[in-house]
């Protein structure tokens, strides 16, 4: 009996430290939540090389939003890279952006989930300095306004 309380208090403790950590970070669960559930890219598969010269190889990317969401074959999309920016001044996290960044077609869907391949990054020109300029695994999808 006395060890299953021990091992209570010890479990409040570490929720409760969670909890504030949360909160002093700026979070709410109910925002986690919310930014857990955004489609995203989940997976990129390349096709392999057969060494003929000027060959082209296609990359195909497996995002978290399908039919479900009003995705279908052909259907064009667009990716997104979140990027935090700081305050300097205060040393504290002022906003997250979300940059659009390229836009993919849709080559196959499903209820929740979608293959498309690349059809346009965006010009450096229009869009902010960020660490690749490629479609990475985590970055944000949405459907064009």
């Amino acid at each position: 009996m006395r060890a299953h309380w021990k091992f209570q208090k010890q479990s409040n403790f570490i929720v409760t430290h969670l909890v504030l950590w949360v909160v002093s970070i700026g979070l709410s669960p109910n925002s986690y939540a919310q930014d857990v559930e955004a489609p995203i890219v989940y997976s990129v598969e390349r096709s392999l090389s057969t060494g003929e010269p000027g060959e082209k190889l296609e990359r195909d990317y497996y995002i978290s939003m399908g039919t479900n969401k009003g995705v279908k074959l052909g259907s064009v999309v667009e990716v997104l890279r979140r990027s935090p920016s700081y305050n300097l001044k205060t040393e504290k996290l002022h906003k997250d952006h979300l940059f659009p960044i390229a836009r993919l077609k849709v080559i196959y869907a499903e209820e929740s989930t979608a293959v498309a391949r690349l059809e346009q990054i965006y010009s450096q020109a229009t869009t902010p300095v960020l660490s690749r300029r490629a479609v990475l695994v985590g970055d944000t999808v949405r459907i064009p306004k």
